[in-house]
């Protein structure tokens, strides 16, 4: 193994950013999950994850139109900044080559 990427939480933290950005301990969880897979204590991530970890509130996804259709163009503006980003990695790369 060379990589080990760990994420989670986003959606309290954002919802929650204001309120408790200096005292919820986001990254020590992630940190005691695979702590503790890689002692042995649980045998994958996902076991940890259910041990150590309770369900908090759920957040559905809005029903309303507009807010739907505010996703879906904030999304179609990310792909066509993504693309361009892509386009201009590619002509600042052959500039230095």
């Amino acid at each position: 193994i060379d990589t080990i990427l760990a994420w989670g939480g986003l959606a309290k933290l954002i919802i929650h950013s204001r309120k408790c950005s200096y005292n919820c301990e986001y990254v020590l969880l992630g940190v005691a999950i695979l702590g503790s897979v890689a002692a042995r204590k649980y045998s994958s991530v996902h076991d940890a994850m259910k041990a150590l970890n309770a369900a908090g509130q759920v957040i559905h996804p809005s029903k309303d139109p507009k807010v739907e259709k505010y996703h879906k163009e904030k999304y179609r503006i990310f792909s066509e900044l993504y693309e361009q980003q892509i386009s201009h990695r590619s002509l600042m790369n052959q500039a230095l080559s």
